[in-house]
């Protein structure tokens, strides 16, 4: 080749590589909105709303690692599984007193009024209404608290699980076993009692987290 040639291959030579690099202007510039985020995600820096600073993804990264939460504050975290069964045992306990409470009261079971004879009462109906006041209304506050992540909902949870396992005890110690429901709404006292310990552990039990 005669270097008279030489600047008529160069001039073509640059003509088509700024024909190239057109072409590919012209081709990137509707995918660069779409290519950008995924860019993003390699790439170690970018910027980002319309102040144009510069953030790095180093720094984001740190962030997210240092908002995670310590195995400390995991452990002091109710578990969302136990909170549900607790309350869920609650409202059926709230249920069940309910239901006692107004078959006592209409004497729908047919209970003989000499199992009162250790009692102050002469019929089923007190014991009814006692039945209302010392489990239904404490384990129907007790739910509440905790579907509203009261600082109190522990300590009402406790009791009324508590409170509720002692009725059944005096209940057998007074009257005896009479059916089964006895058992059953003991182990639900029980489980309540030991859901709240649970649910609220030692860092919660103060107000709830």
């Amino acid at each position: 080749m005669s270097m008279a040639h030489a600047p008529c291959w160069g001039g073509r030579y640059v003509r088509v590589h700024e024909r190239w690099t057109a072409g590919a202007l012209v081709i990137a510039a509707p995918l660069w909105p779409i290519v950008t985020p995924t860019l993003r995600g390699f790439w170690p820096w970018h910027t980002t709303g319309t102040q144009g600073a510069m953030r790095t993804e180093v720094g984001l990264m740190a962030t997210k690692v240092s908002s995670r939460p310590t195995r400390a504050e995991e452990s002091t975290r109710p578990s969302v599984g136990s909170r549900r069964a607790l309350i869920g045992l609650e409202i059926f306990a709230v249920l069940g007193a309910v239901y006692g409470a107004y078959e006592l009261y209409v004497d729908a079971w047919g209970l003989s009024a000499d199992l009162l004879k250790h009692t102050p009462f002469d019929t089923w109906r007190w014991p009814g209404v006692m039945l209302l006041v010392v489990v239904a209304v404490p384990m129907l506050v007790a739910a509440a608290l905790e579907l509203a992540r009261s600082s109190w909902a522990f300590i009402t949870s406790l009791l009324a699980g508590l409170a509720l396992a002692g009725w059944i005890v005096v209940q057998l110690l007074v009257i005896g076993y009479q059916m089964t429901l006895q058992p059953i709404m003991l182990a639900t006292g029980l489980a309540v009692a030991w859901l709240a310990w649970v649910v609220h552990p030692a860092g919660s039990r103060d107000f709830y987290r």
